[in-house]
């Protein structure tokens, strides 16, 4: 049977000759992997830039649930970027925080407000002017409400982590702005050296509430991209 859902993509693998293994989190069905075939033919209706990290698209899918790998019968982009990937940061933050997401979600079931949170955030981050260069941060510290470890204080953060920060570390103030005064219009004003430096501390964060046990392989190449 088809069934219609929205969904953002994640990641995908190449597969034989010209297939991919796409996996997606979707409105309906939380995350799911999909195989697309002959989608490296030149022939093929689905380009490979449909399957670009984070792309936002609808689709009409089978749902077989004795299948680990499901098929896509539709898919078209829903809503075209107009920044994101012309710009060297924002690919950067994008590629990460899909890293971030495949490494954290892992469940195949409807999850309605984190599929809003995931729909929103990239609009975000595509229509987001000023101030981009901080988002992935923001997206982290949204993100564990979502996965049930959300920090209430950045004082409980820090100490879950086994440090200390004085609240005028750089660190400190720019954790403290992100949890109490961030949307999509603030600037919040840091240098790169206190950026990453709360970028470390916040995969730590994770890796001790969620237990990922593999490094993040697009860590650096974000560090370095950040103004």
């Amino acid at each position: 049977m088809l069934h219609k859902t929205r969904g953002v993509v994640l990641s995908f693998i190449k597969y034989k000759e010209s297939s991919i293994i796409v996996k997606i989190f979707t409105e309906n069905y939380g995350l799911q992997s999909y195989i697309v075939n002959a989608v490296r033919n030149s022939k093929s209706k689905n380009k490979i830039a449909l399957f670009q990290p984070l792309t936002l698209v609808d689709m009409v899918v089978y749902k077989n649930p004795g299948r680990d790998i499901q098929r896509i019968s539709e898919l078209k982009c829903r809503k075209p970027f107009t920044s994101l990937p012309f710009s060297i940061t924002k690919s950067a933050i994008a590629i990460f925080i899909t890293e971030l997401l495949v490494k954290t979600l892992h469940h195949e079931e409807e999850n309605a407000s984190l599929f809003a949170f995931l729909d929103d955030s990239v609009q975000k981050l595509d229509a987001t002017a000023k101030g981009s260069e901080n988002f992935h941060l923001y997206f982290m510290v949204n993100l564990c409400a979502y996965l049930g470890f959300n920090p209430e204080t950045p004082a409980e953060f820090v100490s879950q982590i086994g440090e200390y920060w004085p609240q005028e570390k750089p660190e400190m103030k720019l954790l403290k702005m992100i949890m109490e005064k961030w949307d999509e219009t603030v600037t919040v004003d840091a240098d790169r050296n206190a950026r990453n430096n709360l970028l470390s501390a916040m995969v730590k964060y994770y890796k001790i509430h969620h237990m990922i046990s593999t490094e993040f392989k697009s860590i650096q190449v974000l560090k370095e991209s950040l103004a």
